[in-house]
């Protein structure tokens, strides 16, 4: 990605009573938007930083984790205060709305998901509790993120289960995507703990963070070093979509993305966005998003005619050259339409149909199997044609 684009100076006005207040400025030819998130604890305990990005990862009171870009970090143990900006202070060139009912402070909010903010140094500690979802783990360690950092947390051999019992980590420490709490005592700079690891949900999203490290163009996808501990690599793998420019992303770009399960425990990128600075954060120019894919009932739908497809194959109702044609195509419709490239799957739909027709002409496709899957390819087409059910 490239980051050579000027920062812009904005004005506050409320978008979102209570939710998200924007910024717009007049004075300027273009104009950036800045999203302020209420800030409704400004106190923290600094558990991470990334000099990369000079981001600092900070606990709240209730575990959930913040990663702000600042330019203090602080050790680890470090009590903080977030100093957002307080609502409607007298800043030049910003106009603010009508303060949204019971927000008082506020704070920077990136287009990727993380804030800035300096931080004020008000003491130390060495016992928290961290809240965040599992990106990996290992009988001795677990690595937790939140949108734009990672955290990893020392754990003994064995953890004393609910039950009262013994049992190894591998087995106690939950799975990707699980989202956890724990409580961390701090040790010559380490987060460090003898408790066990509560599952207390799911992530909708699981977030990752860090260098990209490897980018595959051929298999689309890419490998996020999020590592915040040697004792631990974490090296995340996730599939690119279709509708996502890899070619926009290098080895060595520090981003933050949004990653969704599918099957088999597998992540895919739902955004990616640079996290090289705060500026580079909040650049629209720097986020890649994918759209929304198909619902799960039309995936449901596509599935059952690549199976169908598939049992022609294995009783010889298609053969010959049509066999590698036909399945590679209808795999492609199922692949772009999951990516939300539904004009892409909509061609290659219409590309699988005239194989099929050809092959039942030229007698590589039995004239029922035929019929069959070219009027389901048909309902199929219509259906992704209609937004509302796609």
């Amino acid at each position: 990605m490239s980051h050579s684009r000027r920062i812009l100076r904005v004005a506050t006005t409320v978008l979102a009573a209570g939710a998200v207040l924007g910024v717009t400025q007049a004075a300027t030819a273009q104009t950036t938007t800045i999203r302020v998130q209420p800030l409704g604890v400004r106190q923290g305990v600094v558990v991470g930083y990334r000099a990369q990005s000079k981001t600092v990862i900070v606990a709240v009171a209730s575990g959930k984790m913040k990663a702000i870009h600042s330019l203090r970090s602080g050790r680890t143990g470090t009590r903080v205060r977030i100093r957002g900006i307080k609502w409607g202070a007298p800043i030049s060139g910003i106009k603010w709305g009508r303060a949204p009912g019971g927000i008082k402070w506020g704070i920077k909010w990136g287009l990727n998901g993380t804030l800035s903010s300096p931080l004020d140094r008000i003491g130390s500690t060495s016992t928290l509790r961290i809240r965040g979802v599992v990106l990996t783990r290992s009988r001795t360690a677990i690595a937790i993120a939140t949108t734009g950092g990672v955290v990893t947390i020392i754990t003994p051999m064995a953890l004393p289960a609910v039950t009262g019992s013994l049992a190894t980590n591998a087995t106690t420490t939950p799975k990707m995507g699980s989202i956890v709490t724990v409580p961390v005592r701090i040790r010559s700079g380490m987060l460090t703990s003898s408790a066990p690891v509560r599952v207390i949900g799911t992530a909708n999203t699981v977030p990752v963070s860090g260098a990209i490290s490897q980018i595959s163009t051929t298999a689309r996808t890419i490998t996020i070093d999020g590592t915040s501990d040697p004792v631990l690599p974490v090296e995340i793998t996730m599939a690119v979509p279709t509708t996502m420019n890899i070619g926009a992303l290098s080895v060595g770009d520090e981003v933050v993305a949004s990653s969704v399960m599918v099957a088999g425990g597998a992540l895919k990128a739902a955004s990616i966005g640079s996290n090289e600075s705060f500026a580079a954060a909040n650049d629209p120019g720097l986020q890649l998003v994918a759209p929304a894919g198909a619902r799960p009932e039309t995936v449901g739908l596509m599935t059952g005619l690549v199976n169908q497809v598939d049992a022609a194959v294995s009783v010889g109702q298609i053969t010959g050259a049509t066999v590698a044609s036909a399945t590679t195509q209808i795999r492609s419709v199922r692949t772009l339409a999951e990516d939300g490239d539904f004009a892409g799957a909509i061609i290659a739909l219409d590309t699988f149909s005239a194989t099929i027709d050809a092959g039942r002409i030229g007698g590589s496709v039995a004239p029922q199997t035929a019929n069959r899957l070219t009027r389901l390819a048909a309902d199929l087409k219509t259906r992704l044609q209609d937004p509302a059910l796609r």
